[in-house]
């Protein structure tokens, strides 16, 4: 935990922005979302947000797991999918 508190204080982060779409899985550790806010405050005085509207959608996430971790294949085949960048 001492590695993550430097890190973040030398990068000078005042916010996290979580993007994950399962932020409170149990894959998740100890960077759930029930977690990251108090970690965060306590380590370094920064803020937790979660926005997964910036996150892979599900089906995007099945066809990576699908094709055990071949990102680049599965974000070519979407590559032209509307994002919610493009909605922004």
């Amino acid at each position: 935990m001492v590695r993550v508190r430097q890190a973040l204080q030398a990068a000078g982060v005042q916010r996290l922005l979580d993007v994950r779409l399962n932020n409170s899985s149990q894959l998740a550790g100890f960077a759930k979302a029930q977690d990251l806010p108090f970690l965060l405050r306590e380590l370094v005085g920064a803020r937790y947000e979660h926005d997964p509207r910036l996150a892979p959608t599900q089906d995007l996430l099945d066809e990576y797991k699908k094709r055990k971790g071949e990102w680049a294949v599965t974000s070519r085949q979407r590559h032209d999918q509307p994002t919610v960048v493009d909605a922004l």
